[in-house]
């Protein structure tokens, strides 16, 4: 039966008759430091809400400044189009994400 209920889907992403695809690659500069891709599209069947589409873009790398510190760079480009939700407008936006993570050494006792 999968991930149903008395045979109706629960928690599927792309919804009854949609498709989805995504894909992401991680390219390893070093043992800390990397890059990462993605790239997802979705369509929801115009049988479910008038249907709609979802596609987005993503870099980020991930760098150790120093032995306790993490720095993490992010940018993202999402469009979508949701008739029932957006009229006939495609909706558009761009997102940035800049994370300083600091990860103390473990404090000893004696």
């Amino acid at each position: 039966n999968g991930y149903t209920n008395d045979g109706q889907i629960l928690g599927n992403w792309v919804g009854r008759q949609g498709k989805g695809i995504q894909m992401w690659s991680t390219y390893w500069l070093t043992t800390q430091n990397s890059i990462t891709a993605k790239v997802r599209d979705q369509q929801v069947s115009t049988a479910s809400l008038k249907g709609g589409r979802l596609q987005d873009a993503s870099i980020s790398a991930t760098w150790r400044a120093r032995k306790s510190v993490d720095l993490l760079l992010s940018v993202q480009y999402e469009r979508w189009d949701f008739p029932l939700l957006t009229g006939s407008n495609q909706q558009q936006n761009v997102t940035t994400q800049i994370q300083l993570s600091f990860n103390p050494k473990a404090w000893r006792t004696r």
